[in-house]
């Protein structure tokens, strides 16, 4: 009998999303019905409630690392890799949605253009944006395990990129995960150097963009950076 009760609560939650969508879903139903395809035959409604109590909100849950997931009882590893999946699936159905070649002078484009950039993106992570002579993006490269402040962000590698797709100007971005979105002193000496090469090879570094979770901070738009960009 539970288990015929369950599959009927499962029904009726996936007949809601079918005919709503998950506009009026409260963040633990949300959870609810993921946790369907990857925790088969138990009520997973207190296991929901569980997870947004040990981590705070539906974000958080689906941020957590897989290890921290499975310390949750009855949290499996398989339960744990959908989850952290989500996030990275929804980063690759954002990057499907940016224009090919997006005009990334444009201040909105460029701010919807990281916004699908570092969607699930856990650690620090620089992007170099290469734009063509019209501001077009030609090129995004990814520094995996980087820091931009430090030598895993090699200014040689940079600048070696830079010319092998010829661009003409670029952008810099890079995230503080669970920081602010400000420059620590060691990134504003990285951009200053960066920029001091490129000029050499007439090529122009537009901005360097500073991410936090809900926030993205441009270095070439605030007066205390902004000499760094001339």
């Amino acid at each position: 009998m539970p288990e015929n009760i369950h599959e009927n609560h499962r029904a009726r939650l996936r007949y809601r999303f079918r005919k709503e969508g998950l506009g009026h879903f409260a963040p633990h139903q949300v959870l609810e019905l993921l946790l369907f395809y990857a925790v088969p035959r138990r009520d997973t409604n207190p296991l929901a409630h569980t997870l947004l109590a040990q981590f705070g909100s539906l974000r958080a849950v689906l941020d957590a690392p897989i290890e921290s997931l499975m310390r949750v009882p009855g949290i499996s590893e398989n339960a744990a890799i959908f989850l952290s999946l989500l996030p990275q699936v929804s980063r690759g159905y954002a990057l499907g949605g940016v224009a090919e070649k997006p005009n990334l002078r444009d201040a909105q484009i460029l701010r919807e253009t990281l916004t699908s950039r570092y969607v699930g993106v856990k650690e620090e992570l620089p992007l170099l944006l290469c734009l063509d002579s019209a501001g077009r993006l030609k090129d995004v490269r990814e520094f995996v395990g980087g820091s931009f402040g430090s030598a895993g962000l090699d200014m040689r590698t940079v600048v070696e990129h830079v010319l092998r797709v010829g661009a003409s100007a670029v952008i810099l971005a890079h995230n503080h995960p669970g920081g602010l979105a400000l420059p620590s002193p060691e990134d504003v000496e990285a951009t200053r150097r960066l920029a001091h090469l490129l000029r050499e090879l007439r090529v122009h570094l537009l901005d360097h963009i500073v991410i936090a979770a809900d926030a993205q901070l441009s270095m070439a738009a605030d007066s205390r950076w902004a000499g760094l960009f001339i």
